[in-house]
C-alpha cells in the first residue's frame, strides 16, 4: 500500500484565504501518483486474474442489449486493477468503444461544481451558511409552492436558501418534470419546451437563467427535505459572481486544466468528435433500440450557460484523476486543490443532517454517502461516496479501502440495476464483498 501521509495542516475557516498561496507552494513537496490509462478498443483489453466475472457481466450486458457499449475502471490503492471496454461507440456503426471515448457525464458534473465552490469557501470568499440572495439578489425573496385542500397556492419562504442547501439539494429548487402539476406548466411558460431537467439549455446566459428560475416557486421550504434539482446550476452562477469570471472559465482554470482533464468540458471540439459516444435509447423491454438523434447538437459549440448541474462530457481517464485527487485528500501531482478536512466535510454524513435522499443514503456537500443500510446491497460499502449521471454513468470512492470505481454507459432513461450488479462484482473481485 502506498504512503498517503499528507504534509498539509487542516485549515480552519475563515482564515483560509491567507494560507492558500502557502499551501500551493508547499504542495510541490508532496508527490502524487501518475495515472495514465492505456488507449485501446473493445476486444483488445486483457482481463486480470480475479476479474473474470466482472468482465463476463459486462460482455453479457452488451450482448443482451442492456447497453450499446460499456466502459469500466477499478483503481485500488492508487493502481489500475481493471480497465475494460465492450461494445460500440454508436449502435450499429461498427465503431468500437475505446477507453478514451468521450461520454456525457451529466449529473456527475455536480461533483466538480461542488468542489469548485468549496475551493472558494476555503479561500474565505464564500460562506456555507450565507444566503444565496447575498450573492444573487434575485434569490433574496423566494416563493414556495404549497398543495392544500383548495388546490395549489404560492406562499413566501420562511427563510432564505443557503449555499449549503444548494450543495446538498435541500434548497427546494426542483427538476420540475419530476413534480406534479402545475410545475411542468409553470416552467414551460418561463423557459419554453426545452427539457430543462439537467440545467439551462436555452440560448440565454447563466445569469439570465438564474434570474428567471428565481421567479418560479420552489418545491418546499428551504431545508425541509431532500429534493433533487437545479440548485447546483444556481451554485455555478454563485461561483461566477464570487470569482468574477465565467463559470466554465473558472472550472477550467482552477480544476480541469491543472488536473490534466484534457477531454473534459461543456462541448466537444471538432478534432475530438470521432471519440464522442452516441446517446442511446431503450425500448419497452429495456433493450437498447437506437441512437438519440437529439443528443449531438448541444455539444457542438460552447454553451452560453454552462450547466454546473449536468453539462460536462469526460473520459474514464479524466474523471478518474478527479476522483483520485479526492481520495488522496484533495491533492494531485504535488498540487493541493482542497484540504483533507474539507474533503472529509463534504463526504461526512453529518454534513447531510436533515437531508437524506429517498433511497436511504445521506447526501453531503455534493456527494451521496453510502449508509450501513445500503452497504448490505454490496455495490458500495459504508462510508463510500459517489453519484451518477442520467445516461447511466456512475462513480464511487471508498476512502477506507482506497478504491475508485467508474462505469460508463450512454443510455436513457436512468436506472441503477446494472451499476449495482457490476459494482458488487468489482467488490467481490477485490475481496470486499458484503454477505447479503
Amino acid at each position: 500500500m502506498r504512503n498517503r501521509n499528507h504534509l498539509f495542516p487542516e485549515i480552519p475557516a475563515p482564515s483560509r484565504a491567507l494560507l492558500v498561496g502557502a499551501l500551493l507552494t508547499l504542495a510541490s513537496a508532496c508527490a502524487s501518483p501518475e495515472l495514465a490509462l492505456p488507449s485501446f478498443a473493445a476486444g483488445e483489453g486483457e482481463v486480470p486474474a480475479g476479474y473474470e466475472d466482472v468482465d463476463a457481466l459486462l460482455r453479457s450486458a452488451v450482448l443482451e442489449g442492456r447497453a450499446a457499449g460499456l466502459s469500466a475502471l477499478v483503481l485500488h490503492e492508487g493502481s489500475v486493477d481493471y480497465l475494460q471496454v465492450h461494445g460500440e461507440l454508436e449502435l450499429g456503426s461498427g465503431r468500437a468503444l475505446r477507453t478514451d471515448s468521450i461520454c456525457r457525464v451529466y449529473s456527475m458534473t455536480k461533483a466538480l461544481t461542488s468542489v469548485a465552490a468549496m475551493m472558494l469557501w476555503e479561500e474565505g470568499r464564500l460562506g456555507l451558511d450565507d444566503s444565496v440572495g447575498s450573492y444573487l439578489p434575485e434569490w433574496a425573496e423566494v416563493n414556495v409552492g404549497r398543495y392544500g385542500l383548495s388546490g395549489f397556492s404560492v406562499v413566501p419562504a420562511e427563510r432564505a436558501i443557503t449555499i449549503r442547501e444548494l450543495l446538498r439539494h435541500t434548497s427546494g429548487i426542483p427538476y420540475h418534470t419530476w413534480l406534479p402539476a402545475p410545475y411542468p406548466k409553470l416552467y414551460r411558460e418561463e423557459f419554453g419546451e426545452g427539457p430543462m431537467v439537467f440545467g439551462p439549455e436555452q440560448a440565454i446566459s447563466l445569469a439570465e437563467f438564474s434570474e428567471r428560475l428565481a421567479t418560479l416557486p420552489v418545491a418546499h421550504q428551504p431545508g425541509f427535505m431532500w429534493t433533487y434539482g437545479a440548485g447546483t446550476d444556481v451554485l455555478g452562477r454563485v461561483i461566477e459572481v464570487v470569482s468574477d469570471q465565467p463559470f466554465d472559465e473558472f472550472l477550467s482554470e482552477r480544476l480541469l486544466a491543472p488536473l490534466g482533464m484534457v477531454d473534459t468540458g461543456f462541448w466537444v471540439p471538432e478534432e475530438k468528435w470521432g471519440r464522442f459516444s452516441a446517446a442511446h435509447v431503450v425500448n419497452e423491454e429495456g433493450r437498447v433500440s437506437g441512437v438519440d438523434g437529439d443528443g449531438w447538437e448541444p455539444y457542438r459549440q460552447s454553451p452560453s450557460n454552462p450547466s454546473g448541474g449536468g453539462g460536462l462530457v469526460s473520459t474514464l481517464q479524466d474523471y478518474a484523476i478527479f476522483l483520485q485527487m479526492l481520495l488522496d485528500g484533495g491533492e494531485w501531482k504535488g498540487r493541493r486543490y482542497l484540504s483533507k478536512s474539507t474533503v472529509e466535510l463534504m463526504t461526512d454524513p453529518s454534513s447531510a443532517q436533515g437531508g437524506p435522499h429517498p433511497f436511504f443514503n445521506y447526501f453531503g456537500l455534493g456527494f451521496e454517502i453510502i449508509s450501513a443500510k445500503n452497504a448490505e446491497k454490496g455495490w458500495g460499502l459504508e462510508g463510500a461516496y459517489g453519484w451518477s449521471g442520467v445516461a447511466r454513468t456512475h462513480f464511487l470512492v471508498d476512502p477506507e479501502h482506497e478504491v475508485v470505481l467508474l462505469l460508463y454507459q450512454q443510455t436513457h432513461p436512468f436506472e441503477v440495476g446494472l451499476r449495482n450488479e457490476v459494482f458488487a462484482e468489482m467488490h467481490r473481485a477485490m475481496g470486499l464483498a458484503v454477505e447479503e
